[in-house]
């Protein structure tokens, strides 16, 4: 049983979600991690999900991808697993995200399939979510001018898999 939710999952605004991906992008220490913050988003992934993504989960030209483990931390461990929902699933990456997967997969990870997507900035066996928002989130969202303290957990409360005509426009598709 999952513990009962602490707050009011809030999803930053299409706008806000390009500002920060954009942020992160742009400076050197974080740009690896734009990827990140794009897939979990627009792909719908918990966090656990994507840190555990590695370079063989994906399809040849990165239009699927496949979840069949996530990463937990307990008492300083890490521990993989099948996703929370305990099933593997295939999810259609976004188009209009896809370049930005496959420019990833050749500029940040290397080339053996077991490789990891992400690769924690200070060592260990992941990225860490509390060590990403304090020090890439969190500065990133505070210089685009949000106000959260700590990255969302994206999963089933992101944008995949829902299509936004209002604010996406009709060419662009959300998983």
């Amino acid at each position: 049983m999952n513990p009962p939710r602490k707050g009011k999952v809030v999803i930053p605004a299409i706008t806000e979600l390009e500002a920060l991906a954009d942020k992160i992008g742009s400076e050197q220490r974080t740009a690896k991690y734009r990827a990140l913050v794009l897939i979990s988003a627009w792909a719908g992934l918990r966090w656990g999900e994507a840190t555990e993504l590695r370079r063989g989960d994906f399809n040849a030209d990165c239009s699927v991808v496949t979840i069949s483990r996530a990463v937990t931390h307990h008492s300083g461990r890490c521990f993989v697993d099948v996703p929370k929902d305990g099933k593997h699933r295939t999810v259609v990456i976004p188009p209009h995200i896809r370049s930005e997967i496959v420019a990833h997969l050749a500029k940040y990870v290397d080339n053996g399939p077991d490789s990891l997507l992400f690769k924690p900035a200070r060592g260990g066996c992941y990225v860490n979510d509390c060590v990403f928002s304090k020090d890439v989130f969190k500065p990133a969202a505070e210089a685009v001018g949000l106000q959260r303290k700590r990255a969302p957990s994206w999963g089933s409360h992101a944008w995949g898999g829902r299509f936004i005509p209002s604010e996406v426009g009709e060419s662009r598709w959300l998983g």
